[in-house]
């Protein structure tokens, strides 16, 4: 028995970096710990106990046995599942390539034994954990994008404070069991809850639901009465489905200000705002609320609590470039070629000065910058020109010609306007007469902003390499080649490292100081804005996949994620935990960063 049990974890598993400790010793106990890969099912016979360590990463290969599109490969226990990772490092059971799409591998599988999971991310799973006959807890834990996140049945499990979210199937898929599920999140799940034909004397206590296409649903030949107490349905309460009177749902309401993983930080969504079109313009929070702009030519000022619109002006043309706050004044380039000078708060217009004509006047225009009340605005017609505002009006100060058009927002760092142009070169300009101080020539067309901090500026070029420059002289420190290209989304710098996402949908950590790669981590679509780091805290970034990821600065590790729709592309902004997302599916977006 012991050799035959051997001989099959050793075929159907790769262990890099994973002890494989305990062969089959009476008690059966087999620990996994580093990276353990998965690339046939693995099967435990009955009375075996797996324990996976803190940190362990179980990766699946893709396997399609029956041709049904969807993964296989597997885990089969009959006997004891011990999974306990904790906050800093959790155990993650996922994909062995690309980003977390529901189906790419099969199941984690326990019947007839007992389940202690807590810290665990289980993703990109067809059937999520699922079992039979089994007791036990699994809390604290977070399921995201299988196709199911649990397949429960006969069982007498406690599931406490997780997060389930991005399921096109059934996140949580019960049958004849008594269990008791208490204090989890669900979002964005096509069905939250369901019950297949019966259930055993399960409850459903304090649990906090948003966005679910469906919060609860008992299958069509379910009978008998749901129990649910005190949850927060972000809606009215389910009500038995119409034509099946077996159905009785005992659903008592209640407010659960949070729920989910103890300790780990999430998403709340707060108000959405419809601005008639695209929203590709980075918002801006001030004045107490937030200013956006959209491609119906609205430039808007929306309350920060609950959306509503406190000011607008409407401009002739599409505004897809970020407004700049000067002071008292707001500026944004519309697709008429006009600059327009509004007023604070109230939007009025105040002047207006225009760009000449060019073959470039098509789309995505360069976002202006302050500094004080100095406008500086770069057009697709090649020229950066800087503008004094103090009097209501866009006095003119100079004007710098390039040699090709401006797409990328302007950056003011000390002592330098760095303009990225569509010739490939990067202007640093004296703020003060427009004078060239330097100039970069990259190897591609330059769309993205730079960025500069202390260890010096960097600006993506189109073809994906990333430029490190000193800041004085504009000489290559350094580069690396991110391999996809950079559009819209240029590079975001904190005191630990530069962050940023590339067209193939990855976003990369790197150090400022010498451009060795932190971390890399596969996203759902491509990253066409510039990540958002909040305090050091939290690190946002937007997909064109339709997701808004919320991160850990320093690991990568996702932490939450919410739909926004698909061609999300501005960059998001913050006031303090509030970020604001622009989309082109739901307007902007408020959601908050929150932590039980």
């Amino acid at each position: 028995m012991r050799r035959g049990l051997a001989a099959l974890l050793l075929g159907a598993v790769s262990l890099a970096g994973c002890a494989l400790t305990g062969r089959p010793a009476p008690d059966r106990v087999i620990r996994w710990s580093g990276e353990v890969r998965i690339t046939r099912d693995v099967v435990l016979p009955r009375g075996t106990r797996l324990v996976i360590e803190p940190g362990t990463r179980v990766l699946f290969a893709f396997r399609d046995d029956d041709g049904d599109g969807w993964g296989d490969a597997s885990i089969r226990i009959e006997g004891d599942l011990t999974a306990r990772g904790t906050r800093e490092r959790p155990i993650v059971f996922a994909p062995a390539d690309g980003p977390a799409r529901p189906g790419r591998w099969g199941e984690v599988r326990v019947d007839f034994g007992r389940i202690e999971m807590s810290r665990c991310v289980l993703e990109g799973s067809t059937r999520g954990i699922h079992a039979h006959f089994a007791r036990g807890r699994i809390t604290d834990s977070v399921f995201r994008r299988n196709v199911d996140g649990t397949r429960l049945g006969n069982s007498e499990l406690v599931v406490a404070r997780n997060l389930f979210y991005g399921h096109p199937g059934k996140a949580y898929n019960a049958h004849r069991s008594r269990n008791r599920v208490e204090a989890n999140r669900f979002h964005h799940n096509r069905t939250a809850l369901f019950l297949f034909e019966e259930d055993a004397g399960s409850e459903f206590v304090g649990n906090r639901f948003r966005e679910n296409d469906v919060p609860l649903r008992p299958g069509d030949f379910f009978t008998g009465t749901v129990i649910t107490r005190g949850n927060d349905w972000g809606a009215p309460p389910p009500r038995p489905p119409e034509g099946n009177p077996g159905v009785r749902i005992d659903a008592k309401p209640g407010e659960v200000a949070w729920a989910g993983p103890e300790g780990w930080p999430g998403w709340d969504g707060r108000w959405s705002a419809d601005l008639g079109g695209f929203v590709d313009a980075p918002a801006r929070p001030a004045d107490g609320g937030v200013y956006a702009a959209s491609w119906a030519g609205r430039v808007v000022r929306l309350g920060g609590l609950d959306g509503r619109v406190r000011a607008e002006a409407l401009l002739p043309d599409v505004v897809d470039a970020g407004p700049a706050l000067g002071p008292g004044t707001l500026a944004v380039w519309s697709w008429d070629r006009g600059l327009y000078l509004l007023s604070r708060p109230d939007l009025t217009v105040l002047d207006r000065a225009e760009s000449t004509p060019s073959p470039a006047d098509d789309h995505r225009q360069s976002a202006p910058a302050f500094a004080g009340s100095t406008l500086f605005a770069a057009g697709w017609d090649g020229r950066v020109r800087a503008f004094e505002t103090r009097e209501g009006r866009l006095a003119p100060l100079w004007t710098f010609e390039g040699k090709g058009p401006f797409r990328a927002p302007l950056t003011v760092a000390p002592g330098l306007v760095l303009a990225p142009c569509q010739d490939g070169t990067l202007y640093a300009l004296d703020p003060a007469t427009g004078a060239l101080r330097w100039s970069h020539r990259a190897g591609a067309p330059l769309l993205s902003r730079a960025a500069a901090g202390r260890p010096g500026v960097f600006v993506a070029d189109r073809s994906g390499v990333l430029h490190a420059l000193d800041p004085v002289t504009g000489r290559e420190r350094w580069t690396r080649d991110l391999g996809a290209p950079i559009w819209y989304g240029g590079p975001s710098l904190d005191r630990d490292a530069l962050y940023l996402g590339d067209d193939r949908g990855r976003l990369h950590a790197v150090d400022p100081g010498s451009g060795r790669q932190l971390w890399q981590v596969p996203l759902e679509g491509g990253v066409r804005s510039a990540p958002l780091v909040l305090d050091d805290r939290a690190l946002v970034v937007t997909t064109l996949g339709g997701w808004a990821y919320l991160l850990d600065p320093a690991t990568g590790m996702e932490w939450d994620a919410w739909l926004v729709g698909e061609g999300a592309q501005a960059d998001p902004a913050a006031l303090g935990s509030t970020v604001f997302v622009g989309t082109r599916e739901q307007g902007l977006l408020c959601l908050e960063v929150r932590a039980p």
